[in-house]
């Protein structure tokens, strides 16, 4: 089974031990896929630490944690940042500040700057593109020709795209293609 939570629980559990918590670093830089994995995991890491009056308090959040997250931010280019910065109580920006992390290169650089001054490019997605009123047909084949139609997205979505007469090659190829691995069993 694909639990996304689930690696999650079990890095801030080897957190809590001293026995493992060398390892917890490299887990999670391993363990996050996607940018909304760091702002869940501090949520969950949080989620225990209840004040007086059942106030949520936050506790520090432990060295190996932080170079965990540090590193898993790095994976993440601006489409992803864009696409999983979503507001709540814990935004990617949050997370950026709080692990302190190194950028690899100059265009990282320019793009984490965007996403704390709040000027990330809003992501090219099926969603915004029909939203704004753009052609159905034309926005599927152009998602699909650019692998930017996720599988979840393209099995949503078939009937919409035969409704916009998306040509069945390119549905059929873009089945194909797509990762299953997170979707179907």
């Amino acid at each position: 089974m694909k639990l996304r939570h689930a690696p999650l629980l079990v890095v801030r559990e080897m957190a809590r031990h001293p026995t493992h918590r060398g390892l917890v670093a490299d887990t999670l830089a391993r363990v996050i896929q996607r940018p909304d994995e760091m702002t869940e995991l501090l949520a969950i890491y949080w989620a225990d630490a209840l004040g007086p009056q059942q106030q949520r308090k936050r506790q520090p959040v432990s060295a190996q944690i932080k170079k965990g997250l540090a590193r898993a931010l790095t994976k993440f280019d601006a489409y992803q940042l864009a696409k999983y910065d979503r507001d709540g109580a814990v935004r990617i920006k949050d997370v950026l500040f709080l692990v302190h992390a190194k950028p690899k290169d100059a265009a990282q650089e320019k793009v984490w700057k965007q996403l704390v001054d709040g000027e990330l490019a809003s992501p090219d997605t099926w969603e915004v593109s029909l939203s704004s009123g753009k052609d159905k047909r034309g926005t599927f084949e152009r998602l699909i020709a650019k692998n930017r139609l996720g599988g979840l997205a393209l099995l949503r979505n078939l009937r919409l795209m035969q409704k916009a007469e998306v040509p069945r090659r390119t549905i059929a190829e873009a089945i194909d293609a797509m990762r299953t691995d997170r979707i179907l069993p």
